[in-house]
């Protein structure tokens, strides 16, 4: 029995860290590390969550998911400031929110997974933001031509994508949104800057900070910095110092960053 039925929606673009992030946090919840929470039976959906854990653990970079639409992921949970609960965290690929902010069509699925969301996480990675560029900037950016460049929505920054996919969940929602937890993934890769997370998103992605402060009533959001992989797996030499640690939850709780896996899931959890 549990104590209640929650859902949190994974919010992100391509290689923002929602895969890192999910392989990473099914470890840690299977081998019930953390007391704060844990698996309290074996999900439905064990096979594709053992396939990020692998990942994971093998310290691979994350290709690109290229399921459409949503894949359905469904956590018995315990812990003890949550009690018994059972956590819905679908799996939506970067792809589709991409696809869905360019024609503006929502699938079903997605549809109903948003209308029914007490959560939201939403994924940066520093080193995969799109930057804002004046137009003409852009638009010449072909060598060796005198032509201008054709503008493709896939060169639009970042910050803009995620405000209007935002913008188009509050609207769907009938003008309401649940608590936003933005995680800011790879986090090693900014720590030695020494700021908050939520400075980085102040100074790094501006437009969505102030569309997050801007909003009226009563939107809560909290900024994490989270380091699911620990270092620059694509790098031979990071992943050999990686491995001589043992411990792969090592990389996490002894890396350099600001917040733990479970944090960003907690805060959203809390009454």
């Amino acid at each position: 029995m549990t104590d209640g039925e929650r859902t949190t929606l994974l919010v992100g673009l391509p290689e923002s860290g929602k895969s890192t992030y999910l392989g990473a946090l099914y470890y840690l919840l299977r081998t019930g590390r953390d007391e704060a929470l844990r698996l309290s039976s074996e999900p439905a959906e064990k096979q594709y969550l053992q396939e990020l854990e692998n990942n994971w653990l093998r310290y691979q970079p994350f290709e690109r998911s290229r399921h459409p639409g949503a894949i359905a992921v469904e956590l018995d949970l315990i812990g003890a400031h949550v009690g018994e609960i059972s956590l819905e965290i679908p799996d939506i690929s970067g792809e589709t929110y991409s696809h869905l902010w360019e024609d503006g069509l929502w699938s079903q699925s997605v549809l109903d997974l948003t209308l029914k969301s007490d959560g939201l996480i939403v994924f940066l990675h520093p080193q995969t933001v799109k930057k804002p560029e004046l137009i003409d900037v852009i638009a010449s950016k072909d060598p060796g031509s005198d032509k201008w460049v054709e503008w493709l929505a896939e060169l639009s920054p970042t910050q803009a994508v995620l405000c209007d996919l935002l913008e188009q969940v509050e609207a769907q929602r009938g003008a309401s949104l649940p608590r936003i937890a933005v995680v800011i993934s790879a986090w090693d890769t900014v720590a030695d800057l020494g700021i908050e997370p939520n400075r980085w998103l102040e100074l790094e992605v501006p437009l969505l900070w102030q569309w997050l402060y801007g909003q009226e009533g009563d939107l809560e959001f909290r900024c994490f910095g989270i380091s699911a992989q620990g270092g620059d797996v694509s790098d031979e030499e990071t992943r050999k110092r990686l491995a001589e640690g043992g411990d792969p939850l090592k990389r996490i709780t002894e890396g350099p960053g600001t917040d733990g896996l479970l944090d960003p899931l907690l805060w959203l959890l809390a009454p």
